[in-house]
């Protein structure tokens, strides 16, 4: 991370309010781009316009975005690791709550909140859902998340194979054969 995106984020956040503050770091574990209800929904007594006033956040229709991704990895960078875990959570919690969000985007937030298992469960759910109601493109989509996810973490090895034969059998039936290819290769 380069000093000076630092330099310029400890300077515009310094003129913030402690609320502002606290909004800062929640929009940063949330994304490069955050819709504004969310961000309202978890910090209702900040303002993101105040983000804005600093140079930190830029309006963009129903979202705020921050002016530069270095911007955001310093955000990210100044949060504490258990903080940033404990946000991630939240985040999550009320994407979830919402629902309107989908698996990835929550189960992104449950394994940075250090939940892989949550996370698996969720897009597992998801793709079972997608599968039942017919949408067996999403549910390759889901499947294949829960395998990436699932190598990503030790103790989520056990469960692979079932989410192995899971991609492949969606993305076989879906015809995904470039998606499909390095699964098979990885799996035998």
């Amino acid at each position: 991370l380069p000093d000076v995106a630092l330099a310029t984020l400890r300077e515009r956040a310094a003129r913030l309010s402690p609320a502002g503050r606290d909004l800062l770091g929640v929009a940063a574990v949330a994304g490069l781009a955050v819709e504004e209800q969310l961000l309202a929904n978890l910090r209702p007594e900040a303002s993101a316009a105040e983000l804005v006033t600093a140079g930190l956040l830029d309006r963009d229709g129903g979202k705020y975005r921050f002016g530069h991704p270095l911007l955001r990895d310093a955000a990210q960078a100044e949060i504490p690791a258990a903080r940033r875990r404990e946000l991630h959570e939240e985040v999550a919690a009320m994407l979830t709550a919402d629902g309107d969000a989908g698996a990835e985007r929550v189960a992104g937030h449950l394994e940075r909140a250090g939940q892989p298992e949550v996370a698996l469960a969720a897009l597992e759910q998801a793709a079972a859902h997608a599968d039942q109601a017919g949408d067996i493109g999403r549910g390759a989509t889901l499947s294949l998340a829960a395998l990436r996810l699932a190598r990503r973490h030790q103790e989520l090895m056990p469960r692979s194979a079932g989410l192995e034969l899971a991609a492949i059998r969606g993305l076989f039936l879906t015809r995904r054969w470039s998606e499909l290819d390095p699964v098979l290769r990885d799996t035998w």
